[in-house]
């Protein structure tokens, strides 16, 4: 399925396609979050921290949105926000990495009922396409 990149989701240009169900159009696109969609978005940082409170997780969405260093990336899909990616910049050591900056994936969330459709995998592709365009040639992550 194509993905088209916009802004915003009160920009919602999207290219759809077809399904197999009924055909039923999907509408699916990522984007880069802005500060008018951190209270959709902040549902996603509970599931991937869910020590965080609400006040919390849009707190976090502000620093990665408003970060010179750092991006929020989200995935909708039929209007609704399934997916979130965090990436910054790091400047201090990456293990692994030989250069300076790193790109980094700080956290990475997709919603429980759309998992397994490959959303991880575009968000990834698209901080490592945000990576490079502020100069990085590697790109990290860890695990916990």
């Amino acid at each position: 399925m194509k993905t088209s990149y916009i802004k915003s989701l009160d920009t919602l240009a999207i290219k759809s396609s077809p399904t197999q169900l009924r055909y039923r159009w999907m509408e699916e696109v990522v984007m880069r979050a802005s500060d008018k969609d951190v209270n959709e978005l902040a549902p996603l940082i509970i599931q991937l921290w869910p020590d965080n409170t609400l006040d919390d997780a849009k707190e976090t969405l502000r620093e990665y949105i408003s970060g010179e260093h750092s991006v929020a990336i989200a995935h909708v899909m039929d209007g609704k926000c399934v997916g979130l990616a965090l990436c910054g910049l790091r400047h201090d050591y990456v293990e692994g990495c030989n250069t300076c900056p790193v790109g980094y994936l700080e956290g990475i969330v997709v919603d429980q009922d759309y998992r397994k459709k490959g959303i991880a995998g575009i968000l990834c592709k698209e901080c490592e396409e945000w990576a490079k365009e502020h100069g990085c040639t590697e790109f990290a992550s860890d695990c916990e």
